[in-house]
């Protein structure tokens, strides 16, 4: 994930996540890092050189703290805004969000940039 401010490189964080089709439900994608569920995209839709799609308002907790991630504007189809998208040329997801720990608006909006492995 990487902070879209003023300070470069400050939040930069690493690591390995896996991507499912979630068995429920046929629009749904699930974010995992091991075995914990991250977050879900959904409103999926093929835009022929993307896949792209939505985060919607979901909790998850960073160490002890409560955290809510909600998708953030970032990629723009036929005049249409989505939060993520999976670009298939370069084998790479990327997804906008913004934070908000403890029920507080954090400010940050993160661009979440996965390649495949």
């Amino acid at each position: 994930m990487v902070y879209l401010g003023d300070q470069p490189g400050f939040y930069d964080i690493t690591g390995v996540m896996h991507i499912e089709k979630n068995p429920h439900y046929s629009d749904m994608i699930d974010f995992y890092e091991d075995d914990e569920l991250l977050f879900q995209g959904e409103h999926i839709r093929d835009a022929g050189n993307a896949i792209v799609f939505d985060v919607p308002l979901q909790e998850g907790w960073v160490g002890p703290l409560p955290v809510q991630v909600s998708g953030y504007d970032y990629w723009e189809v036929d005049g249409s805004m989505y939060h993520g998208a999976y670009l298939t040329q370069d084998q790479q997801v990327e997804i906008g969000f913004s934070a908000y720990i403890m029920d507080v608006d954090s400010g940050l909006i993160m661009v979440l940039t996965a390649g495949r492995n």
